[in-house]
């Protein structure tokens, strides 16, 4: 699955096909996902750290009935359910999650077609969920939806972004300070928010399953074809980076991290 979730040091994880691998203070050690999870058909999950700087797992999978939430907490015993985090998202397993999770303020954890929990530190927020959500991101104290066509930012209530986006079928959602991007997965595309308008990027790695930066001139984008480097003009291939990279994340621009299909990576020292 490849899947990465990043915190101040020690704090690593790496999600693979049966287990989550995690790093703390005491070195490495696995967790293996419930078998139920990994039986499942359709399986679309994410990993973070939550702000007890414990493991979670969060997502969806088709069954008979339709689909089915996954929502799961590394704790001394393995990783388990922990609906009573979720608030009345809690109270069912009917429909998929749509969530971002971390130490930053805030949270974001959606059930499409009915609500969205923006959990502050000081509060949470209730608000509507579109039908049509299908991802969210966190950036600068806020939270951000990609609706359909739409950008949505979480304040007491949705403000849609404008213009409304260009793609068809969003697969990564990124924002950095007040510039958004989203990715397109037919044709492979980054489209970029900024002055009113959306710019329009083709990427060198294929389909954009995942963006990450600290700066919105300067960026890094993960696909199939491995990843690339936006130095504020153009994208420019990382050699040594794997191919199949999953997800993307940094603690700093010197210390960047890939979860590929082939495995954990970190990359200390930046060569074009």
């Amino acid at each position: 699955m490849a899947r990465l979730a990043l915190d101040k040091p020690p704090h690593v994880a790496a999600l693979g096909e049966k287990s989550v691998f995690i790093h703390d203070a005491k070195g490495w050690h696995e967790q293996a996902l419930p078998k139920a999870v990994r039986a499942a058909a359709d399986l679309e999950i994410e990993l973070f750290y939550g702000r007890d700087y414990r493991v979670r797992i969060v997502g969806a999978y088709s069954s008979p009935e339709g689909e089915r939430s996954v929502y799961l907490r590394s704790v001394p015993g393995g990783l388990k359910p922990a609906p009573g985090e979720l608030g009345r998202l809690g109270n069912s397993t009917r429909g998929a999650l749509v969530a971002v999770l971390g130490t930053a303020d805030p949270e974001v954890v959606c059930r499409p077609g009915d609500v969205c929990l923006i959990k502050r530190v000081n509060g949470w927020t209730t608000l509507n969920a579109p039908a049509e959500l299908s991802l969210a991101a966190v950036s600068h104290g806020s939270g951000w939806v990609v609706a359909g066509e739409r950008v949505l930012r979480a304040d007491r209530e949705w403000m849609p972004l404008e213009p409304k986006g260009p793609w068809k079928e969003p697969n990564a959602l990124f924002a950095v300070g007040e510039r958004v991007f989203v990715t397109e997965v037919s044709p492979p595309r980054v489209y970029e928010l900024g002055d009113g308008a959306w710019k329009s990027h083709e990427s060198p790695v294929g389909v954009v399953s995942s963006i990450w930066g600290i700066r919105p001139e300067a960026y890094w984008i993960a696909g199939d074809a491995g990843v690339a480097y936006f130095d504020g003009k153009a994208f420019r291939p990382v050699p040594a980076a794997p191919k199949g990279t999953r997800r993307i994340l940094g603690r700093s621009e010197a210390e960047v991290w890939f979860a590929a299909l082939s495995g954990l990576y970190r990359l200390t020292e930046l060569e074009l």
